[in-house]
C-alpha cells in the first residue's frame, strides 16, 4: 500500500515535472514577447515625439503664413489705394493738358492773326 502510494507520487512529480517545463517555456515565450511589445512602444513613443515636433514646427511656420498674409493685405490695400491716387492724378494731368492745349491753341491763333494784321 505504502508501494503504491510512492509509485502515486512519483507519477504526480512527473507528471508536475512536466507541467512545470512547460510553464517555464510558456514563461520565457511571454517575456520574449513582453521585450519585444517594449521595444515596439520605445519606437512608437520616438515616432509620436517626432511627430509632435513636426506639428509644433507646422504651428509656428502657420503662424508666419497668417502674419505674411496680414502684411500683405495691408500692402495690397496700400497699393490700390495708392492706384486710385494715381488714377485721379492722371485725370487731373490729363484735365490740366488739354486746358493748357486750348490755352495754348487760342493763343497761336491770335498770334496767327495778329501777324496777318502786321504784314498787312
Amino acid at each position: 500500500d505504502k508501494l503504491a502510494s510512492i509509485e502515486e507520487e512519483c507519477d504526480v512529480l512527473a507528471s508536475s515535472e512536466g507541467k512545470a517545463a512547460e510553464y517555464l517555456a510558456e514563461l520565457d515565450s511571454l517575456r520574449a514577447a513582453k521585450e519585444e511589445l517594449e521595444e515596439k512602444f520605445a519606437t512608437l513613443e520616438k515616432q509620436v515625439q517626432s511627430h509632435e515636433e513636426n506639428v509644433a514646427e507646422c504651428k509656428a511656420n502657420l503662424k508666419k503664413a497668417e502674419a505674411k498674409i496680414v502684411t500683405l493685405t495691408k500692402d495690397k490695400e496700400s497699393l490700390q489705394a495708392m492706384a486710385e491716387s494715381a488714377k485721379g492724378n492722371i485725370s487731373e494731368l490729363q484735365s490740366e493738358r488739354r486746358r493748357q492745349l486750348h490755352h495754348l491753341s487760342n493763343e497761336n491763333l491770335q498770334l496767327g492773326d495778329e501777324l496777318k494784321r502786321t504784314k498787312k
